[in-house]
């Protein structure tokens, strides 16, 4: 049978000639439709639930394990294997991801709106795996790849957080601006609540920290209006005492690090602040109680160096400083500077300024000072 004239539309095939092209290629066509419009439906439910950030991937996962025999042999299957791809991304599931990549890559049409996402989110995990200057270029290539408005939110949404993490404030918040005008337009609400934690969070490595506490203050209203996981809550908590911890302010945090426990009350940082707090508050016996209480930090790996300098800190207080403690505060501060990271860079040299004034070391304070300096000017860019 010769078909190319039903290829080229040059005649439409009647019933009996599709049901021996049918016999010919044991395919049912319409079932074939059927399979390719639950992808379509299931393609853009996915995509909403990303916008609208409805905690459900676990049921798209499963829905593609219980139909993946059905999947695999349509041609639509791309847009499941790009669901797949963004799970493995929110999970942090790694392992041989660059195979994924080129296949889809081979697969989505050009200028396509899966095509956008595809580039969006190899971008979100390259910025996961660090590479953070890598993942702005793909998530801004992402922005020329199709106009779909719901997409590009989050894109913006994306990008001011890698521009946050790259210290680059201004663009940060202006891609903050984009991402929050679109959620308010397609009333994501949960994603407004989440942008505005994020324009917070700038505020607050900006050094505006009447800007950041007010902003996360507002979150913390918007908590209780939305049906949030106790985590989600628990974060904003934690970060709002913790803006006020680099404010200076160590009474606050006190009261928010309490509602915190009671939600996650096994979180690293909030330990760290609970023991913080209390050390800069002189209330020494209580700090020295919650180091031996937490114990277990001196076996996490991002935190063993920050919980021995807190201990060494804590027991030897009012003592004149040692030159052990002062080299472990030092040592604590270069790991910040080796990752630029500015915010944890102010916080520890801080009080490595404190212990050099103690200890009267004037040559190595004035040093450390001018450094300060560079630092807060590079914020200030």
């Amino acid at each position: 049978m010769r078909i190319g004239r039903f290829e080229n539309n040059l005649e439409k095939p009647s019933l009996a000639v599709i049901e021996k092209l049918e016999r010919a290629l044991q395919v049912k066509f319409d079932e074939i439709e059927y399979v390719s419009k639950k992808i379509l439906e299931l393609y853009q439910s996915f995509v909403e639930a990303l916008l609208y950030e409805s905690n459900d991937l676990d049921t798209y996962e499963s829905n593609i394990i219980n139909n993946e025999e059905v999947y695999s042999i349509n041609y639509q299957y791309s847009k499941i294997m790009l669901i797949k791809y963004i799970i493995r991304v929110h999970k942090n599931d790694f392992v041989n991801i660059d195979k994924d990549e080129k296949d889809l890559l081979r697969l989505l049409d050009e200028k396509s709106d899966p095509l956008q996402l595809f580039y969006e989110y190899k971008g979100v995990r390259l910025f996961l795996q660090g590479y953070k200057d890598e993942a702005v270029v793909f998530l801004e290539l992402a922005l020329t790849m199709s106009n779909n408005p719901k997409q590009n939110t989050m894109i913006y949404y994306h990008i001011s957080m890698v521009n946050m993490s790259r210290n680059k404030y201004v663009e940060a918040l202006k891609y903050a601006g984009l991402a929050k005008g679109g959620f308010v337009e397609f009333a994501s609400f949960k994603r407004i609540l989440y942008i505005d934690g994020q324009i917070g969070s700038i505020y607050s490595q900006m050094r505006r920290f009447d800007l950041a506490i007010d902003k996360y203050k507002t979150c913390l209203i918007s908590c209780g209006t939305l049906d949030l996981p106790f985590s989600k809550k628990a974060i904003f908590l934690r970060n709002l005492s913790w803006i006020y911890i680099k404010s200076g302010n160590y009474v606050e945090p006190m009261t928010y690090l309490e509602e915190a426990e009671k939600l996650e009350p096994d979180n690293v940082h909030l330990k760290m602040y609970k023991i913080w707090c209390n050390y800069k508050l002189r209330k020494f016996n209580t700090a020295r109680g919650l180091i031996d209480k937490y114990s277990d930090l001196c076996k996490v790996k991002t935190h063993m160096k920050r919980y021995k300098l807190f201990s060494e800190l804590i027991y030897n207080a009012g003592n004149k400083p040692t030159l052990a403690l002062i080299d472990l505060a030092i040592d604590t501060y270069n790991e910040f500077v080796a990752k630029r990271d500015f915010e944890l860079m102010n916080f520890y040299i801080d009080i490595v300024i404190d212990l050099l004034k103690q200890r009267d070391d004037n040559q190595k304070l004035i040093q450390y000072l001018e450094m300060k300096i560079r630092i807060n000017d590079e914020i200030n860019k």
